[in-house]
């Protein structure tokens, strides 16, 4: 007995000190962000990951090559595994710096490897160059601490507000605001030197708009101190009587943050010199049941001859975030259902799935757009999101994994239901978009007869569904099963459009930046998935019913858009329910206009659904690259040499390949006066008013040179 206990005493050690080290060295370690080796924008976001709850003693640094430190502050994130680090300035340009944290460890894990301890060495990038015409009339004047200034650009032309520059507001000088209209001002400080000129412009007319002010720019505009701890999210609900935001969203829709809580008493706002107008609230904070709780969050005054409008939060990152996902959870399997996949950066709750019936993301651009065209001190023209006036498309993308004939058969029937004359161009044609696993039967010559006719034929690409992929993996694969596909089917024009098998994901923008190198620039990955995390409802999972460039970690635009599979036959949805509430939308009084992507697999009747509603109401059934084309030829489109005087508007159009059937969009009215009649080319164009998200906005068609517009009143 005594033996056995001798024997015993020691093996159980071994076992605790193998328990132990198995414990501390095969467990998942804490992931830093910025990654090693990245290259950020000095106001870029700085966070520990933990693979369990942060506990204990820990100590974080941030330190530039020569050994300085940054001074910051850190919280926990909501779900207390992340550690947020924030400086309290934004860093320098092109400077290294590493974030290292030391973490300790319980005695006895602390006796085997001592204190944890890890290190990112990293380093940002120069300063941007200004981009843009120097006489645009929308300028957008970038913080060194606002990361995601510069995708204002892709939200300025989704809105069709096509003229615009940025240039960093650390350059701005008087000569950059003669001739400008609105300035976006995205930095939560103004340099000393700017407060007067800034001023000076803004009461001689000028639009301002700035996305949450620090506590001196808050100073200075006369806005009151923030009350109380910014919020992570929060739900916008828009007023429902000023003319800008009286059209939008008439229910709560989520914002991501953080967003500032500001409680505003009448007559507080701007209350300093120039002020001439009371304050007003176009969107206040709402509680969860969607009833407004005050925090007015988003104002505009009226400054001398021009106007000051404030958001309490930065518009560019809440339109990233609620489209994307949260960054905080790159590469993590969150919804138990392998592998990783888009929907595992909003998995359970980054999105409100209660709120996301509606389009925040949309919305939010919408009360912006708003905002430009009704107090910009000209009137401002804009592009319609889709040809010919129309309101909505459904974008037809089936998977065919190896079908008894799904995609040709789809393809022959919606020719047929297609006129024989039908404007291809003009999305007259009903066509589809179908990618194809490897062992799918369709013949080269019958592809080829397809594409022809403009259908679209592309690979569908299976990275084997279980296992974890990398951009190298990845583009390894991508490029083996895109020869493959170009050797069965030489004929077929070049893909750019695609939709991984299983949606296999992996970090931030890896699989869109991987599919760009093969040429493929329009991602339908964004997919509605698990059934059982949905409940049985259709939302808009990116907050948006159309395809927009993916954004980086440094807020640059990647090039490839992103474009939600918005209608999917295996969400758990019910299929009449889903696509009627989707049309309905963009048709109905809501005006949740879109290009709505689909899933179908040609396992049931789906398709044959989408195509049933689509007809009934005549919306244009198209391929993924024909969006493609349009979404080149509409953002290459821009107006230029705008001069307002006296009610005359005179400006150029230059319309792009692509977006030959575009609208233009004026305000008929401005001011005191009335949109009287538009020329182009010395020719008098047909006026079709219609009112937008709650202005009444003249639509006319101009295939570029010279315009003119008179108001009189």
């Amino acid at each position: 007995m005594k033996r056995a206990i001798r024997i015993l005493i020691p093996a159980g050690f071994v076992a605790l000190l193998l328990a132990g080290f198995i414990f501390v060295f095969a467990r998942p370690s804490p992931l830093i962000f910025p990654q090693p080796g990245a290259t950020i924008h000095p106001g870029g976001w700085f966070a520990i990951r933990f693979p369990d709850r942060v506990s204990g003693r820990l100590a974080v640094s941030l330190i530039d090559l020569s050994g300085r430190s940054v001074y910051f502050d850190t919280r926990n994130a909501s779900d207390d595994r992340m550690l947020l680090v924030e400086p309290r300035a934004p860093l320098e340009w092109q400077t290294q710096y590493d974030l290292c944290f030391t973490m300790d460890r319980s005695w006895i894990f602390r006796a085997l490897a001592g204190p944890r301890r890890s290190c990112s060495t990293f380093s940002t990038m120069p300063k941007r160059s200004s981009e843009g015409p120097g006489d645009a009339p929308i300028l957008v004047a970038e913080g060194r601490d606002r990361p995601n200034s510069r995708y204002y650009a892709a939200i300025l032309q989704a809105e069709g507000l096509n003229a615009f520059a940025n240039l960093a507001l650390e350059d701005l000088t008087e000569a950059h605001l003669a001739g400008r209209a609105v300035v976006i001002l995205d930095s939560a400080r103004l340099p000393p030197s700017l407060d007067t000129m800034l001023l000076r412009w803004v009461t001689a007319g000028g639009l301002l708009i700035v996305m949450r002010p620090g506590t001196e720019l808050r100073q200075f505009l006369r806005l009151p101190e923030v009350v109380d701890n910014a919020l992570e999210s929060a739900l916008l609900l828009p007023d429902d009587i000023d003319p800008i935001s009286v059209g939008l969203s008439r229910a709560a829709f989520q914002i991501h943050g953080p967003v500032d809580q500001i409680d505003v008493p009448v007559g507080q706002i701007l209350a300093g010199p120039g002020v001439s107008d009371a304050p007003r609230v176009l969107a206040t904070l709402a509680s969860a049941a969607g009833e407004p709780i005050g925090g007015k969050t988003v104002t505009w005054a009226k400054v001398g001859q021009g106007h000051v409008a404030s958001f309490a939060f930065d518009l560019a990152r809440s339109i990233i975030l609620t489209r994307q996902g949260s960054p905080l959870w790159i590469d993590e399997e969150r919804d138990g259902s392998e592998p990783l996949r888009p929907n595992d950066l909003f998995y359970p709750h980054f999105i409100a799935l209660e709120h996301a019936a509606i389009p925040a993301a949309d919305e939010l651009q919408r009360l912006l757009a708003n905002l430009i065209v009704s107090l910009a001190p000209v009137p401002l023209p804009r592009f319609w999101y889709l040809p010919d006036r129309r309101r909505a498309a459904v974008i037809m993308a089936g998977d065919d994994h190896a079908t008894d004939g799904g995609a040709p058969r789809l393809f022959s029937w919606l020719d047929l239901l297609s006129a024989p004359d039908c404007d291809l161009g003009g999305w007259e044609c009903r066509r589809a978009t179908a990618y194809l696993s490897p062992d799918t039967d369709l013949a080269a010559d019958a592809a080829t007869t397809y594409a022809k006719l403009g259908f679209e034929i592309g690979a569908h690409i299976d990275t084997g569904c279980t296992l974890p992929i990398t951009r190298h993996s990845l583009v390894r694969l991508l490029r083996s099963q895109i020869e493959e596909f170009q050797k069965r089917y030489p004929h077929l024009p070049k893909q750019q459009t695609h939709r991984m098998h299983c949606l296999s994901w992996t970090g931030w923008v890896e699989v869109p930046s991987a599919q760009l190198e093969m040429g493929m620039r329009f991602d339908l990955n964004y997919y509605l998935w698990p059934p059982e995390w949905l409940g049985g409802r259709q939302v808009f999972l990116t907050g948006s019913g159309f395809p927009m460039p993916f954004a980086d970690l440094n807020g640059n635009q990647l090039g490839a858009y992103q474009a939600a599979s918005h209608l999917v036959n295996e969400s758990g949805v019910p299929h009449e329910t889903a696509i009627r509430q989707m049309l309905d939308g963009a048709l109905g009084p809501n005006q949740y206009f879109g290009a709505f992507g689909t899933h179908y697999d040609f396992t049931d009747d789906f398709a044959q659904l989408l195509i049933r509603f689509s007809i009934k109401n005549n919306i244009p059934l198209i391929t993924a690259q024909q969006m493609l084309t349009w979404l080149d030829g509409r953002n290459a489109s821009s107006f230029s040499d705008l001069i307002w005087n006296e009610g005359l508007l005179t400006f150029k159009v230059s319309i792009a390949p692509g977006a030959e059937r575009a609208s233009i969009l004026l305000p008929m009215s401005f001011g005191s006066k009335k949109l009287v009649d538009v020329t182009c080319g010395k020719r008098t164009l047909p006026l079709n008013p219609e009112e937008v998200k709650g202005l009444m906005m003249a639509f006319f068609q101009s295939h570029g040179g010279e315009c003119g517009a008179r108001y009189k009143g």
